[in-house]
């Protein structure tokens, strides 16, 4: 049985009244909302029984504070955890590594080969994603050039691609199915799709377009369905969710 991936993400920003990070929910890359103590929030989603957390620093200026809720997060959680967020130097892919993250993810820093090459050579090819993030207006170009991205983020040495329409972000009128359709026909690695989730729909509309992974955030904040409902849901319409037994 092939087993998809459904995630949690989650936003944190160091809050400088609170001096500690705050989980937030964005809408077009912006803060629109905060909504509380991060530990707390993954608390919850561990209860739920979710595999795999992804969690998002936004402050690029507190990578040490941001380290030490990585630790802290480690302690209590269960189940993988991928983290991304400035991630600049070796030292911190390191300190990331030793203070419980799974996998790190490069966004804007992406294309310097010389961090990817040290996360695969370090930690394993499964320790590196690349995140690609894109406006709407983008999408055109963007499939167009789709099979040249690939073949460079292959040869980069990554283990995953994340794809985040930046325009979608906090709308919930669902992910780009047509960006993933067209990255999941061209490359072999695994594909998680996020920004836009509003219905579990959505989800499914994901997984049936390629994606082996479907990040969320905002949609889980402000829904009464909790992970394992939404599990069980896509379990009756035949998509099966890996989780934690």
């Amino acid at each position: 049985m092939v087993y998809k991936r459904f995630i949690p993400r989650v936003l944190v920003l160091w809050d400088e009244h609170l001096a500690r990070f705050n989980t937030v929910l964005t809408n077009d890359y912006t803060v629109s909302r905060k909504i509380g103590d991060p530990l707390s929030h993954i608390s919850v989603l561990q209860s739920n029984l979710v595999d795999e957390i992804t969690l998002i620093n936004l402050s690029s200026s507190r990578m040490r504070d941001f380290i030490e809720l990585v630790d802290q997060v480690g302690q209590i959680l269960s189940t993988p955890l991928s983290v991304g967020g400035h991630i600049t130097e070796r030292g911190d892919c390191l300190r990331l590594i030793s203070a419980g993250a799974d996998r790190l993810i490069l966004g804007r820093n992406r294309l310097n080969r010389e961090l990817s090459a040290f996360i695969r050579e370090e930690f394993g090819q499964q320790a590196a994603a690349c995140s690609l993030d894109y406006l709407e207006d983008e999408v055109d170009h963007l499939t167009g050039v789709a099979a040249s991205i690939v073949r460079q983020i292959e040869d980069f040495g990554y283990g995953e691609i994340l794809l985040n329409c930046i325009s979608r972000d906090g709308t919930r009128k669902g992910p780009d199915l047509r960006v993933l359709e067209t990255f999941a026909k061209l490359s072999v690695l695994p594909i998680v799709v996020g920004s836009g989730v509003g219905s579990v729909q959505h989800i499914m509309d994901a997984f049936l377009n390629g994606a082996s992974g479907v990040a969320a955030g905002t949609f889980l904040s402000n829904l009464d369905q909790s992970p394992k409902q939404i599990r069980a849901h896509l379990h009756a319409n035949g998509i099966h969710i890996r989780h934690r037994n």
